[in-house]
């Protein structure tokens, strides 16, 4: 579980870095999909590790390249309130830290603003501007106190503090009682100080405020270990489904293991992934903290060629199966009498055309002139690529696929470069040529 979480650490910690110096990317469409996928996926993550820093800073960021303008009018309004917040907290803390030093407590007291993405939270929730807000900053009460005293020190704390000002009972949040799951442990109270302006108090240990601030790092800390914490689990990779649900793949998995992993027939028919925002290839490996959407075609499927990158032994099995089910059901593939070889994976998101070619040279439409001829093939189907949608006329060349027969497409299709330097040994030459009248 240990080596779980370090990778997790990780995965945020990259993520954290990723959003520091996404205002170097150009591509102002990437910075949003990034911004909203942290938000909404590793912020959260970071919240319920306890990892209260990374989550503050993720979601300050994220809003700042989702909403800038929301986000710099915030951040003017507390810089511009910045001294008249310093004085009254200096105002606030005066009273509690003489009662304090005089009940003998040794402590640390820090005011701080509210995060900016917390106060944008508060004005959604509240309906007003930023000035109507009543807690824009909370102050924190840490007590050196040893491990056995903690909690009634806590208390005590909670006491004195009431004594000075009037609290909010509906406010009152005890994690000393029963800490949250990720390990946090604090008292909160909300009281009305000088002003009649509403204060949050938070009153923890030292050792409490480490756990507050470094989450699950500061428990492997207590336990000794020491080093580096963000180190990755070389064995594995963590990756994200669209909803936020974790996979442990193998160390090189690519796309297809990925899908595989979710749903076996939707793995039969992929064609690609998106990894923010971006197309990538079934063959694509992916990497820490990656949240992938598959894509898929219906006129997709498993061919021999899969074995050949895939890593996770559920992937090579499921491939295997479909295979001999296939050939037990079809007989041996097009592609193996001709090329045992790699098939270009392309994803194919154009319509396919109404018009269909037919074998050895049949029309390609019912009025077109035109037919089509394939150099040193018979017998076999052809198809145009959907990709260029080729016309008769048109240059082209065949490619030979593994279900579609041989696919047709333009000399200048988009993804004729490719398939040339990848797959050279699978382009065949093909031409129109007039169809002759019987």
């Amino acid at each position: 579980m240990e080596d779980s979480n370090k990778v997790l650490f990780d995965i945020l910690n990259e993520r954290l870095e990723l959003m520091r110096r996404l205002d170097k990317e150009g591509d102002s469409t990437y910075r949003r999909h990034v911004a909203r996928e942290t938000s909404e996926l590793h912020a959260q993550l970071a919240h319920r590790l306890g990892l209260y820093q990374i989550k503050t800073e993720m979601e300050d960021l994220a809003l700042k390249f989702t909403d800038y303008d929301t986000f710099k009018y915030i951040a003017r309004a507390l810089n511009a309130k910045k001294s008249e917040r310093d004085a009254y907290i200096e105002r606030f803390i005066a009273p509690i830290a003489q009662k304090l030093t005089e009940a003998g407590f040794v402590f640390t007291i820090k005011g701080r603003p509210k995060s900016i993405h917390s106060i944008y939270h508060k004005m959604q929730m509240q309906h007003c501007d930023v000035d109507k807000i009543y807690d824009l900053f909370a102050i924190r009460i840490i007590l050196d106190s040893p491990p056995e005293r903690e909690k009634r020190d806590c208390w005590q704390v909670y006491s004195l503090i009431t004594d000075v000002f009037q609290p909010n009972p509906k406010r009152l949040r005890d994690w000393l009682s029963v800490p949250k799951e990720n390990g946090y442990e604090s008292l909160h109270t909300t009281v009305l100080g000088p002003d009649d302006r509403w204060v949050e108090v938070q009153i923890r240990s030292r050792r409490m405020d480490e756990v507050a601030e470094q989450g699950v790092a500061a428990h492997w800390a207590y336990k000794g270990v020491k080093g580096n914490i963000m180190h990755t689990d070389k064995q594995y990779v963590y990756v994200f489904t669209p909803q936020g649900d974790l996979r442990r793949l193998p160390a090189g998995a690519t796309i297809l293991d990925f899908a595989y992993s979710i749903h076996t027939e939707m793995a039969g028919h992929c064609v690609g992934g998106k990894i923010l925002g971006k197309l990538v290839p079934i063959r694509h490996e992916v990497q820490n903290g990656d949240q992938i959407e598959i894509l898929t075609s219906a006129q997709q499927h498993p061919n021999r060629d899969w074995l050949s990158f895939v890593v996770s032994h559920r992937a090579r099995n499921k491939i295997k199966q479909a295979i001999a089910r296939m050939e037990a059901e079809n007989g041996p593939e097009v592609y193996e009498s001709v090329h045992n070889q790699r098939e270009n994976q392309e994803a194919q998101n154009t319509p396919a055309p109404a018009a269909t070619v037919h074998k050895n040279g049949t029309q390609l439409t019912p009025n077109t002139p035109m037919s089509l001829e394939v150099t040193n093939l018979s017998g076999v189907d052809f198809h145009p690529a959907s990709c260029c949608n080729p016309q008769p006329g048109d240059p082209i060349f065949g490619f030979i696929s593994v279900t579609k027969g041989i696919r047709i497409h333009r000399q200048d299709c988009p993804n004729a470069s490719y398939m040339r330097e990848r797959f050279g040994y699978r382009v065949i030459p093909a031409h129109w040529k007039e169809k002759k009248e019987e």
